[in-house]
């Protein structure tokens, strides 16, 4: 069954449809890695199914997003491994985020 576990390691590989633009996650060995429109996620980890880590905006925008320029996120993904509700929280915030940031898997 070592085929089962790998499909399993490498369930939060690939592209995902989001409200703050396309998110791409990639998995070398043991680290996540990611970007999206403008930014990149960094410290991510795999945690019980739930992948955490921070965020950093590449280019600095006068545009207003709930995103802020950095802060930490928290996707959850569904029991068919098609999308993610996602959470955010921007370093000058102290609750979570109120506008999800959830993804859709695209094939």
């Amino acid at each position: 069954m070592t085929c089962t576990s790998n499909a399993q390691a490498y369930e939060w590989s690939g592209r995902w449809n989001t409200k703050f633009g396309e998110v791409v996650i990639t998995k070398n060995r043991d680290a996540y890695t990611g970007f999206f429109s403008k930014g990149k996620l960094t410290e991510v980890r795999e945690q019980e199914g739930v992948l955490i880590g921070r965020y950093s905006r590449l280019v600095r925008t006068f545009k207003k997003s709930s995103l802020g320029n950095k802060g930490e996120f928290r996707f959850i993904l569904s029991a068919d491994k098609t999308k993610f509700d996602g959470f955010h929280k921007s370093e000058t915030d102290t609750k979570w985020g109120s506008e999800n940031w959830n993804g859709k898997r695209v094939y």
